[in-house]
């Protein structure tokens, strides 16, 4: 029996399996694709640098991505813009944060969960939950990338599944937020010419649209 059973492999999940690892936990990871996939953004805050110091992955990070130290507001036509630069109020180099391919990033968290000794099983697609409250365990029904059903057992269980909140649909938890629900337009950019230079080229840009709602 593992210590803990976690749904995702997300930056979420791998993150949390990282962690308990490199405190002696045993961790079993379930991940319903296979990583990489295709998934939007990411652009992070400054508030995540000692986050991945003290997940090993920070020298990484430096090697594969574009640092950000600023947001750049503008306007639609570009007439009036404003730069909110972090090292006006964050002291120390964790002001300078990233710009991610997710891809990418999502790899790099898994590699390192599996590193750390998390037993990581890819494809593996969880299908129902069970709480034994008898023998105080969690019982994790999956099924695996050939079809076969597996059965996992742990201590706690940690629903990392992101968007497809799988306890939450499963105990009808889940509720919109009406008004929020949105769509997002995105791609990357790839050998892109003429950019301003130096730290402004990992800078995020904000365009005001209009309205005041």
């Amino acid at each position: 029996m593992q210590d803990v059973i976690i749904i995702g492999g997300g930056p979420a999940g791998s993150t949390a399996a990282s962690f308990l690892a490199k405190h002696g936990h045993t961790v079993t990871l379930l991940e319903k694709v296979n990583i990489p996939r295709e998934h939007v953004g990411e652009s992070l805050l400054p508030f995540c640098y000692k986050t991945f110091d003290a997940l090993g992955v920070l020298d990484e990070m430096k090697r594969l991505f574009v640092r950000k130290p600023t947001v750049r507001f503008t306007t639609i036509d570009g007439s009036q813009s404003t730069n909110w630069c972090f090292n006006e109020v964050i002291q120390d180099e964790s002001f300078l944060s990233f710009q991610v391919d997710r891809k990418v990033f999502d790899t790099m968290l898994l590699d390192n969960s599996r590193n750390l000794g998390v037993d990581v099983r890819e494809q593996t697609k969880v299908t129902d939950v069970k709480f034994d409250t008898a023998q105080d365990r969690v019982l994790v029904s999956a099924t695996g990338p050939d079809g076969e059903k597996q059965t996992h057992e742990g201590r706690f269980l940690i629903d990392a599944s992101g968007r497809s909140t799988f306890m939450a649909t499963k105990n009808s938890w889940r509720e919109s937020n009406v008004g929020f629900e949105r769509t997002a337009v995105w791609t990357h950019f790839i050998d892109v010419k003429n950019m301003i230079g130096g730290l402004e080229e990992g800078s995020s840009l904000i365009v005001y649209l209009g309205g005041n709602k």
